[in-house]
């Protein structure tokens, strides 16, 4: 906390580093050497405006934890907040602005709720509006995504339900909750159908008894080309287990291409491709891969969205449920 009592020169940095940013925004080019067009530059110049007081409001809570009091009124932050205000459909998906939006409704609340109750409480109070409207939705879809407690997502239906004036994005949000109830802790895995090497069906109901640790990839996928090695990794850890099972589950649209690639995989993760890549995707809310999913001896989902295997948290997270 070296420097926090020099408010002077810790905001005179804020407004040098401000106004280079600004600075150097105005003097881009396109890749063609054109100048861009100016709205641009005015969404730019939002965005370096919502990053510079951010960095005061970290500022604030920071000094306001160290000397119990506020910061003395600054008149170039003043300024700067008057060109933001918080109901800006243009800056609705930037996560800065989410992020100062949200301290600016909570920051007079002084009751010992948590930051995210203190948001939705005053988003709650807000005036129903389109604004409104993707900013609950945002909300509701990043609290979904943080958890897969069934009754923390009948809590998150309950509070939002009733928040929304457009019909459109009150069936969206039904949707996903929909989704993330199908995928919550403890619901039945939704069964498919997929094919192995040989060419045989195999459904994921003919695994009952048996833990299921399923790699959801595509031969075209990077990211799942990196994960793959570590996956098999951690598969040949548990080689002996009789009572668990690593599945590699291709989505390729061309099951050839899979053929061809699978040919050297390691024997310990079964090789398997999904019959219905649409369906699985749908079932599994899958808009990105690779995934990871786990799943019980009778048929239980455990975690619909595991940690990468490159990461110490996928095994951590298997050890619990898991005995090599």
């Amino acid at each position: 906390n070296t420097g926090l009592d020099d408010t002077g020169a810790y905001l005179k940095n804020i407004e040098a580093e401000h106004n280079d940013n600004i600075k150097n925004m105005l003097t881009t080019y396109t890749a063609d050497n054109f100048i861009p067009r100016q709205d641009f530059f005015d969404i730019n110049e939002k965005n370096i405006t919502i990053s510079t007081l951010l960095l005061y409001d970290e500022y604030q809570k920071k000094y306001n934890l160290n000397f119990n009091k506020k910061l003395p009124e600054n008149k170039f932050i003043t300024n700067l907040e008057k060109t933001i205000t918080l109901n800006d459909n243009t800056l609705i998906n930037n996560s800065e602005y989410a992020t100062y939006i949200k301290y600016q409704y909570i920051k007079s609340d002084t009751t010992d709720l948590d930051e995210d109750t203190k948001f939705i409480n005053a988003i709650a109070k807000l005036k129903k509006s389109d604004f409104k409207d993707r900013l609950v939705f945002n909300l509701a879809k990043q609290s979904l995504e943080n958890t897969k407690d069934a009754n923390k997502i009948a809590q998150i239906e309950t509070q939002f339900q009733d928040q929304f004036l457009n019909p459109k994005v009150t069936q969206n949000f039904k949707q996903n909750i929909t989704n993330a109830k199908r995928m919550a802790l403890g619901q039945t895995a939704p069964n498919f159908l997929a094919t192995n090497s040989k060419g045989e069906t195999v459904s994921l109901d003919s695994f009952i008894g048996k833990f299921v640790v399923i790699d959801v990839w595509a031969t075209w996928c990077g990211p799942c080309k990196y994960q793959s090695p570590k996956f098999d990794k951690v598969a040949n850890t548990y080689k002996k287990s009789d009572d668990i099972v690593f599945i590699a589950l291709s989505v390729d649209e061309k099951i050839d291409k899979w053929i061809i690639d699978i040919k050297d995989k390691k024997v310990n993760v079964l090789q398997l491709h999904v019959k219905n890549e649409t369906e699985f995707s749908k079932l599994y809310n899958i808009s990105s891969i690779p995934r990871f999913i786990l799943i019980g001896k009778n048929g239980e989902l455990i975690n619909s969205s595991l940690p990468f295997p490159s990461t110490d948290e996928f095994e951590i997270e298997l050890q619990k449920h898991l005995k090599p």
